[in-house]
């Protein structure tokens, strides 16, 4: 629930949404993959349907320890649907690295919810150029 959360001054406004006069913030963080992107999808506990009130999931890169001195946040994707998707091609440059998500509610609401990050399976297809009896070349494609 966000509705025990605080903010801190030290903390980035999101890119998006509105948070309000007394915002509460829920922070998450989790390893960039390699290869492919992710999706961060916010729903109810035990319908699977979307909150009950207006989310703002932000996701950054950090450069400095957040949990104290002036860390530098890089913001990388905002929403205000409770779903956002950072692409193969956003999160290539943090390969590795950790990704901190800032979870809030929009106009200083609050509520209960489910955080679910899933990462976005890839593309990969197998072709033979026909009549060359070559063997099968398989071709990574991430989109």
């Amino acid at each position: 629930t966000t509705a025990f959360a605080g903010f801190s001054a030290s903390e980035p406004t999101p890119p998006c949404g509105t948070q309000g006069s007394t915002p509460h913030t829920v922070w998450y963080k989790f390893r960039a993959p390699y290869l492919g992107g992710v999706t961060v999808n916010i729903r109810t506990l035990f319908t699977g349907n979307p909150t009950s009130f207006n989310t703002i999931i932000a996701a950054y890169s950090i450069n400095g320890n957040p949990c104290s001195g002036s860390p530098v946040y890089t913001p990388l994707g905002c929403s205000t649907n409770g779903l956002l998707s950072l692409s193969p091609l956003t999160l290539a440059a943090y390969a590795g690295q950790d990704i901190f998500i800032q979870l809030s509610g929009q106009n200083s609401t609050s509520g209960n919810y489910v955080l679910s990050i899933q990462g976005v399976p890839q593309n990969i297809s197998v072709s033979n150029a026909a009549g060359t009896g070559t063997e099968p070349t398989i071709q990574l494609k991430i989109s």
